[in-house]
């Protein structure tokens, strides 16, 4: 029994100890794919500010556009989940990977043809209502979230151009979560106007009732114009032009 149980336990500090390379592989492993993973993403990134580049991608690679905006749904959940309270430094191949999937979603949703594709397929429509979704938790973190915020307010400028697109930032509840952002003290003067040039776009000429009880009741009137006052030239015009647009919806509402 006793030469029975120095067996076992040789047998098991070798389990032990090939499980432990095991690990080790399997971390090298998943480093190499996110760095590969981070420099192809800002490869094709940069590839992807052509705009003639995008064309061809959503015309003759549908189905490969489809896979890859699934694949970049998948990671964003999967960077928010891991990182929900802490966000990795910028030069962190995880972070650069979710950045350069993001930067090119953005340079898809630049062009007309991209942006329809984006917004009128499932995985497209599923990746917007995520970056809705989840911008809050950007909120909760202190620092780290700029470049990843301005990528994801672009997106939301860019579809909103869109009529489709626009119709589904409104499903979405697109105001309550920029009316939130721009509650926030910390957030920087060029997230503010991405946020309030995306409230420009939703409520120019707006004139559903549906819609326009959903702004008013998610927009807040009064903060808008503490962005007047405090606001610098740019910020300040774009919040001037929200909410005289604003107050022309609601005359309409009271028309019909």
């Amino acid at each position: 029994m006793e030469e029975q149980l120095h067996i076992q336990a040789t047998e098991l500090e070798k389990a032990i100890e090939e499980t432990q390379t095991l690990k080790i592989q399997i971390l090298n492993q998943s480093n190499f794919c996110a760095s590969l993973g981070a420099v192809l993403g800002n490869l094709a990134w940069r590839a992807s500010r052509f705009p003639e580049i995008v064309d061809i991608w959503v015309s003759g690679l549908q189905n490969k556009v489809r896979e890859f905006l699934s694949i970049v749904s998948g990671s964003f959940v999967a960077f928010i989940s891991t990182y929900e309270t802490s966000i990795p430094p910028t030069n962190n191949v995880e972070y650069q990977f979710v950045l350069g999937l993001l930067g090119i979603v953005t340079n898809i949703s630049s062009t007309p043809k991209g942006r329809e594709f984006l917004i009128t397929s499932q995985n497209g429509r599923d990746l917007v209502e995520k970056i809705i979704k989840f911008m809050p938790n950007f909120l909760s973190i202190a620092s780290g979230t700029h470049s990843l915020m301005r990528l994801m307010l672009m997106i939301l400028y860019n579809v909103s151009m869109n009529n489709t697109g626009l119709s589904c930032l409104f499903e979405f509840r697109v105001a309550g979560v920029l009316s939130r952002c721009l509650e926030e003290d910390t957030l920087s003067e060029e997230l503010q106007l991405l946020c309030l040039r995306i409230l420009q776009s939703i409520t120019y000429d707006l004139k559903d009732p549906k819609y326009i009880e959903d702004l008013t009741t998610s927009i807040s009137i009064r903060n808008i114009k503490n962005i007047v006052v405090n606001g610098q030239n740019e910020t300040c015009s774009v919040a001037k032009e929200v909410i005289k647009q604003l107050q022309e919806s609601l005359r309409f509402k009271v028309i019909q």
